[in-house]
Formats: C-alpha cells, sequence, structure tokens
C-alpha cells in the first residue's frame, strides 16, 4: 500500500487517501468493508481484478481507502475503485463504498480521491446502484462540475420490511403466489437445479435458448453476443458469487434463473421461460427470493431499474407490473457525468 498527498480538513481533522496497490490488497479484508457498505459484486476485489482484465488497454484501474483523523489515530471511512480511461471518460466502479456511520463525510471523503485520480471527465453511478443521488454532495466539491444527470429508480425486495418470509409471501400480489402454487400442482415433477460458481456454465445453453425465445414472444431486443459475454465474463471472473437455477419437468428446462449474491445484496440478472409454463418461472423467481431471505433476512434482492422518462411498459412486456407483483421498493438514484478540475 503506497501513502500518497491528497487530504482534506474535516470539521478539523485531516482526510487522506491512500492508494492500494495490487500486490498489497487484502481481498478478504477489502470486500468486507464493501459488503458492509452494502455495495454491488462490482466492487468486490475478484470482479474488480476480472474488469482490469478485460478493459486493461482502455482503462487504469485505481484503488484507494481513506482515512479520516490525525496521523496515528485516524479511522478507516471509505474506499473506491476507480477506471481511469487512457482516453475518454473515467468511471467509478459501482459508487464510493462508505459506511452509514461515516456518511457526513461522503463529500470530503470523495474529494480526497478525485485529488489523486486528477482532472478529467467522469460518471458516477450505474443501473443498479441502490445509493441516493449524490449530485448535491458533488456539486460541492471544489473544481467539479456536472454536465449531465440522469434519474432512474433501482427496484429491490427490501427484506427488512417484513418480520418473516411468511409475512412477506402472504403480502405477495394474489396472483404471482397462486401462479407458483398451480405450477407445484400442474407440473408433474416440478423440481429445482441449482449450480454454483463455474456449474453455471452448464447452464448456458439453456438459457440463452429461453432467452431467444422470449425474446420472440414478447418482441423484445435481446443482445445474445452481449449476453453471452456478461454471463461468461461473471461467472468465470467471480465464480464464488454467481448462482443459476433451473425449473425441470421430466427432464425439460421450463424456466432458468441466474444472478449473483454479495453480502446482503443478492441481483436478479437474467431470467427466461417457455411459453406456456404454467407458473414454473413464478415458482422458480419465487424460489430463489425465498434462498436470498433466509440467507439475509435483512438482505435486498434486486430486480433491476426504470428510467421512467424512457419506459414504456408495454413494450417491457409488463416488467414493472410483474416487479411490483414482489412488493419491490423503490430507490431513486442518479447516474451523472461531471468534469473536474482542481485549482
Amino acid at each position: 500500500m503506497s501513502v500518497l498527498g491528497s487530504a482534506s480538513a474535516v470539521a478539523g481533522e485531516a482526510m487522506t487517501a491512500r492508494e492500494v496497490k495490487a500486490g498489497a490488497l487484502d481481498a478478504e479484508a477489502w470486500d468486507a468493508f464493501a459488503k458492509r457498505c452494502g455495495c454491488s459484486l462490482k466492487v468486490g476485489a475478484s470482479h474488480i481484478k476480472g474488469w482490469k482484465l478485460k478493459n486493461a488497454l482502455a482503462y487504469e484501474v485505481r484503488m484507494f481507502e481513506v482515512f479520516a483523523g490525525p496521523g496515528g489515530q485516524e479511522r478507516k471511512v471509505a474506499q473506491c475503485a476507480v477506471g481511469l480511461a487512457r482516453r475518454g471518460k473515467h468511471f467509478v466502479l459501482d459508487r464510493l463504498q462508505i459506511p452509514p456511520e461515516a456518511e457526513d463525510l461522503w463529500g470530503p471523503a470523495f474529494e480526497a480521491v478525485l485529488r489523486h485520480t486528477g482532472p478529467g471527465l467522469y460518471e458516477y453511478g450505474w443501473e443498479l446502484n441502490l445509493e441516493p443521488p449524490r449530485d448535491d454532495a458533488l456539486s460541492a466539491v471544489p473544481g467539479l462540475a456536472i454536465e449531465q444527470s440522469t434519474p432512474i429508480v433501482v427496484q429491490a425486495v427490501d427484506f427488512s420490511n417484513w418480520d418473516s418470509w411468511d409475512a412477506y409471501y402472504w403480502g405477495l400480489r394474489k396472483g404471482a403466489r397462486q401462479s407458483a402454487q398451480f405450477a407445484y400442482r400442474d407440473i408433474p415433477d416440478l423440481g429445482f437445479v441449482t449450480l454454483r460458481g463455474w456449474q453455471s456454465l452448464l447452464a448456458v445453453p439453456a438459457l440463452l435458448r429461453l432467452k431467444a425465445s422470449l425474446s420472440r414472444r414478447k418482441h423484445i431486443a435481446v443482445r445474445l453476443a452481449y449476453l453471452i459475454t456478461s454471463y461468461l465474463g461473471t461467472t468465470l471472473l467471480t465464480p464464488e458469487h454467481t448462482i443459476t437455477r433451473l425449473a425441470k419437468s421430466k427432464g425439460q428446462v421450463l424456466a432458468a434463473y441466474y444472478g449473483t449474491e454479495f453480502g446482503g445484496n443478492f441481483l436478479y440478472l437474467e431470467a427466461a421461460s417457455v411459453a406456456g409454463n404454467q407458473g414454473a418461472s413464478w415458482a422458480l423467481l419465487l424460489s430463489m427470493i425465498q434462498r436470498a431471505y433466509e440467507q439475509d433476512p435483512q438482505g435486498k434482492f434486486i430486480m433491476g431499474y426504470v428510467n421512467y422518462a424512457l419506459h414504456d411498459e408495454e413494450l417491457s412486456g409488463g416488467l414493472i407490473r410483474s416487479r411490483t407483483a414482489c412488493r419491490v421498493t423503490d430507490y431513486p438514484t442518479t447516474i451523472v457525468t461531471f468534469r473536474y478540475q482542481p485549482a
């Protein structure tokens, strides 16, 4: 780990960012801190390593820890990973990772990181960031000017809103619950096959086949090449965090689910099903939500995002209706493009 020279004053105490060199990274400690901050797999040590390899020609990835307080008494208050573009826009991976007790230090902590990464055009936030909008805090950073801010809403089932799994289950929209019940009643030998890590690769053909069929039925554009790259990349680079589950009957795959798990965040990435699956898709989805609840009753099952300015519910195949049936909570956030030019 190397100590660099950026510092900011916060309520009389120093705010110092230190770059973490790859060879000195304690991956377990980094991930534990990210999980405590409620962050996604996007800032997990293994994912950052994979992102770095995938984008080696276009970006330099730098990782920082931020400390508050005078020397000898300082405490870690944040960490951050930034993809610095060799040409063009820089990206903050997921977000500045800061625990709830240090929330009031967000602006100075991010400024300390920027003093290392330097001037340029940046993008902060992404489509599955549960963090509230940071526009005001960003605008308060000296030398920072926001060029564009796109509001979106991330939708997730927040398990802390229910006292038990039964309370959540019976709070589901009746149609969703009944669809799953009918599947168990009407589909012979309905069962689930769960694949973890690299075993998930075995489900690639079924997932792609179902996704292509679903896109044709609902007239939804699907970039299969991108899906393959994303699925294979995430599974190969972060196998310990990936999970696939198939709903099957008599050897036939009726529905497929693919997602990641990182701390208390359970990310629903892809799902698809055959036509006329008799509720198997709902049975599969609810089985994954229950699995997540049992792992962390205070966690969140993240189902995706919506940009209401562009969303068409009919073209999306009823996306919001299905999420609402699962009793999601809306988390407004923004994706911000800004230019930083320190004095």
